[in-house]
Parts: structure tokens; sequence; C-alpha cells
């Protein structure tokens, strides 16, 4: 589930639609929790629905730590890619804001951390953008993720968390706030060649901008 204070908006033609921000993220607010409502399929696309039905899971799905693939039921699905990510995943089934997110931004992941199978063109516009986003990522960039993670993550404990019922993880997260060396890395979601790829911006492509 998506944090309540956002909205789906048309970003432009060749982004298509994204996840704003309508209220004050600060850092260490749950962003998104993996939840019962959630799908998860086989990450094996031959054995995927054909026709429209594969088109459209292969564009809004991403591989998680088991293997399967991964349908979020709202607008979660729409979160596009950033080569400056404002979430990450702290290695358990929900993600953080790294660091305050204003009003009227957009929502966005690193799709390098979703278990890609292909590399991806990106122009995601930020000056840290990558130019190519590649399933070699996952690894070497953990460390830096795992970073900007656990500094935000003390942070948890101060900030409003309305997506804090839906969190089952909840010893890990204490222990994380009180000591966020202790977090499990982002690395435990990584699966290696993973079938599939992660979820996709409205255009179709797995990136604001590809």
């Amino acid at each position: 589930m998506i944090h309540p204070a956002t909205r789906l908006s048309f970003i432009d033609e060749q982004i298509g639609f994204g996840v704003i921000v309508t209220e004050r993220l600060p850092a260490g607010t749950i962003t998104w929790v993996q939840d019962p409502l959630d799908q998860l399929l086989p990450a094996d696309a031959s054995s995927l629905p054909s026709g429209h039905y594969r088109a459209t899971l292969e564009k809004y799905t991403f591989i998680n730590r088991s293997g399967q693939r991964v349908l979020c039921w709202d607008i979660g699905r729409y979160m596009n890619h950033s080569c400056e990510a404002n979430t990450f995943s702290p290695g358990l089934d929900f993600e953080i804001a790294i660091r305050d997110i204003e009003v009227g931004e957009q929502l966005t992941s690193d799709y390098g951390a979703l278990n890609l199978e292909e590399r991806l063109e990106c122009r995601c516009g930020s000056p840290r953008c990558r130019g190519v986003v590649e399933p070699e990522d996952f690894v070497r960039l953990a460390p830096e993720w795992d970073a900007m993670v656990r500094r935000a993550f003390p942070a948890v404990s101060r900030v409003p968390q309305p997506l804090w019922d839906l969190v089952t993880e909840r010893e890990l997260v204490e222990k994380g706030i009180a000591d966020p060396p202790s977090l499990p890395s982002i690395l435990v979601h990584r699966v290696v060649a993973a079938n599939g790829a992660a979820h996709r911006g409205e255009n179709g492509a797995a990136s604001p901008a590809w």
C-alpha cells in the first residue's frame, strides 16, 4: 500500500503518469508497504496469461526476494525510476523516505533494486543520472543505498506513520531504530538471474523517460 498523502498525476508525454506527494513526507516516513491485497504471481513470463494480460503484468510488476512478480493493487505500481530515488527498502517489505520529500515531488524508487533482467536506458533528468540502469547496479550500489536508509531510519519512530499497522517486521524495525547498522541490507531482496523486469511507468518503460 502506498502512503495516503499521494495522488496519481500525469507528468508529461514522455514520462506518462507518476505518484505525486500531497503532504510533506519527512525522512523516515514509511512510504510503501507490501500488503495482502498485492498480487503475487510467478516470475517466469512464459507462465503469465498471454496477450494484453502479459503485457500489463510485465509493465507494472517487479520481482521480490522470493522470485515472484508483485502487482501492486493501488497507485504504487505507477512509481517511476530516478537515479536519485527518494525511497528505498531497509531490507524489509516496505520502503522509507531517505530524505524529506516536499509537496508536488514525485515518489521515486531506483529500478536497479528491483531485480532487472535487462539493462535500461535512462533519461530520468537527475544530475546523477547513470545513463543506463543495469541488473549489476543492485550489487554495485547496495552499500550506498543501505547507508542512506540507515541515516534516515532513526526518524521512523519520530514521524507520523499512517502505514504502521501494515508493517509485520516490527521487532526488526525497533532494533533498526536503536541500531541502524543492524538493519538487513537491501541485497536481501536480490534474486540472481530473475525472470522479468521491474514495474514500469505509464509509458510502458521502466523509467520516467525510457
